[in-house]
């Protein structure tokens, strides 16, 4: 079995504060003033941090952002003067496709780097347009391995890239035909071309670096390539378009190629291949109504 595949990522804390999902309401007017106030008592601490960012600004506390519904205050009040409700700030996230839940998961996920998993599970169905109707095995969020007649296996995450011969075909226990070349990447998953928005200051080098360090590929405009970057050894693709005038020789080096959809592109195609058969060549073609006339 492969190496099992991981990641190890940093935490990036947030430049904006979240709005968090759940918050608690304080009745104050029937306040006891308890010199050992329940809310110290919540498990995850977090009364204590909300009062420091926002005592000086607001001077009193209604709502707990980052409240993770542990229940310790509501509870433990003698006067009964909590009440965990749903923060009306967060009902206000998004649009009916970008929802709130999918907002604050995504949050979850720039700041810690860490899927958001509960310890209830997955919470629903996925259902809707585009990659929301998607199911993808997440065993290993709760299995990372499993006892096999071998020992102790890993699930492999690994795909392959490139064409596959149908079927094998043998000949005095050797194959009569040679496979085609492939790459393999660890996860499914390529980092594509960064919209001309974010051409800017060290988000393009910060991509390349993150797709080096976890073994993946990154789809670079040719345009894009500066002197510091190694195609070869920072996995990078080179998106060639119609309009490139460049050297072959230029990308020899790299694993794969991509080149944009047209007259000439199977021309294109048999040029990156003669100076480099073991290299892979993608075509890019833009998704429209004619796209799966011009695929097959």
């Amino acid at each position: 079995m492969p190496k099992k595949y991981s990641i190890h990522p940093h935490p990036a804390p947030p430049r904006f504060r979240p709005i968090g999902m759940l918050g608690i309401v304080d009745w104050r007017e029937d306040c006891s003033s308890c010199h050992n106030c329940v809310k110290r008592n919540c498990v995850y601490d977090l009364y204590s941090e909300e009062k420091e960012i926002l005592h000086d600004e607001f001077g009193f506390l209604d709502y707990i952002y980052q409240c993770k519904g542990c229940l310790v205050c509501i509870q433990n009040c003698t006067k009964n003067i909590l009440t965990r409700v749903v923060n009306p700030e967060y009902r206000k996230l998004g649009d009916t496709y970008y929802t709130p839940e999918i907002i604050l998961s995504t949050w979850y996920q720039s700041e810690t780097g860490r899927i958001p998993v509960s310890g209830s599970g997955y919470g629903g169905k996925f259902s809707g347009e585009g990659f929301d109707s998607m199911w993808t095995d997440m065993s290993e969020i709760v299995r990372p391995t499993r006892d096999g007649i071998h020992g102790r296996e890993y699930i492999n995450t690994g795909v392959e890239i490139g064409r596959k011969l149908k079927a094998l075909a043998f000949e005095s226990g050797q194959l009569t035909k040679t496979p085609p070349p492939r790459i393999e990447s660890p996860i499914p998953l390529m980092f594509d071309i960064l919209p001309e928005n974010w051409q800017r200051g060290p988000v393009l080098h910060s991509v390349i670096k993150s797709g080096k360090q976890m073994g993946l590929y990154t789809i670079v405009r040719f345009k894009n390539i500066t002197e510091n970057m190694s195609i070869k050894d920072d996995n990078i693709v080179p998106f060639i378009e119609a309009e490139d005038t460049i050297d072959i020789r230029q990308v020899k080096h790299a694993k794969m190629v991509m080149i944009s959809y047209g007259d000439e592109v199977f021309k294109q195609k048999d040029i990156l291949k003669k100076e480099n058969p073991e290299q892979i060549v993608a075509i890019r073609i833009a998704a429209n109504p004619e796209v799966a006339g011009r695929i097959v």
